[in-house]
């Protein structure tokens, strides 16, 4: 059975991310990568700890609205 995209709570500003990695070090269950110089999101991986929000210095990682 197929299952629906997961929703994830957040986004990412690829055009304010500067791939420091802080946000993929700090993910608990390794959600975050950083490619091409900037953090991408695998959704099914993320439990929405907001880690990366926290951790964030560019404040890339924004809450989806």
């Amino acid at each position: 059975m197929n299952q629906p995209p997961k929703y994830r709570a957040l986004d990412i500003l690829e055009d304010v991310c500067i791939g420091c990695a802080h946000c993929m070090r700090s993910c608990p269950t390794e959600a975050l990568r950083v490619n091409q110089g900037k953090a991408k999101l695998h959704a099914e991986w993320c439990v929405d700890c907001w880690e990366c929000f926290r951790v964030c210095p560019t404040r890339a990682i924004r809450a989806r609205m």
